[in-house]
């Protein structure tokens, strides 16, 4: 769990925008955050792969389709977030919030008694829709843009850290914009394996926490932020991690042991 994600359990107060949302429609709004919360609504079984792959699930639209056309439906419906995204007018769409991320037994419309419009199965092994998700999403967030942003053009990390206690609680929310930012860009930046900037952009954050006082309006906030970020480890390939040898012998197999002496051979003739 990243900081931003304990900020947001902690102090859900803190981060209460106006918002709106739909289940089936790409609505747009001049004034305030608008998303779709049901993306990837229809569903595909797991072991469907293809027209032409055992058991042959020939392709049924409407919640039984297989992996190739339910990777495609994802796609399909991205794309309708993306073309009325941010920066295309002034009446725009938010995006789309995950229906489901696993198949679990939850409501259901296809053949199977389970929900199945997750990116993983029950078993949390990747469908189709898993790694086109991630094509589509990669580079959603301008990570080098924010970094410029917060180092070189935002001057109110820096003020913040350095004034004296912020001024009443009714705009303490104000100071919080940039403490959730910075712990979200801290964490995107680990993600990246870049811990040194991750660090850095958090210790900004704490400044401002200690420079206005926000822990007199959300108690325990320092601590949260302080809280240290799960180490990601070396990259798994397989079942193992990589560079982490395994400590096991493979176990003799069976009929490879060699065959049994039968003493020297006779009349002295020396073997071949």
């Amino acid at each position: 769990m990243t900081i931003y994600s304990v900020l947001l359990l902690l102090f859900p107060k803190a981060f209460r925008d106006e918002y709106g949302g739909e289940m089936l429609y790409i609505n747009k709004s001049l004034t305030r955050p608008l998303w779709a919360m049901e993306f990837s609504r229809d569903e595909g079984l797991r072991k469907y792969v293809d027209d032409f792959t055992p058991p042959f699930h020939k392709d049924s639209p409407d919640y039984n389709r297989n992996q190739d056309s339910h990777a495609i439906e994802d796609v399909r419906r991205w794309y309708d977030y993306w073309r009325e995204r941010p920066g295309t007018g002034d009446r725009v769409n938010a995006g789309g919030v995950n229906i489901i991320f696993s198949d679990s037994n939850t409501h259901f419309r296809g053949e199977e008694n389970y929900r199945r419009s997750g990116e993983v199965d029950a078993m949390r092994i990747p469908k189709d829709g898993y790694f086109a998700n991630q094509v589509m999403w990669d580079g959603w967030v301008d990570v080098a843009r924010s970094r410029a942003l917060w180092d070189s053009v935002f001057q109110a990390p820096k003020s913040l850290a350095a004034r004296r206690l912020w001024v009443d609680e009714p705009s303490a929310g104000i100071p919080f914009l940039y403490v959730r930012t910075g712990a979200e860009l801290s964490g995107i930046l680990r993600m990246q394996n870049d811990s040194r900037n991750a660090d850095r952009v958090l210790g900004d954050v704490r400044g401002i926490i200690r420079g206005v006082g926000l822990d007199r309006y959300w108690p325990g906030l320092s601590s949260a932020v302080s809280a240290p970020e799960p180490s990601r480890g070396p990259t798994a390939l397989g079942d193992s991690a990589k560079g982490i040898p395994l400590d096991a012998k493979p176990a003799p197999m069976r009929g490879a042991e060699p065959p049994p002496s039968r003493g020297k051979p006779s009349g002295g003739a020396k073997p071949k």
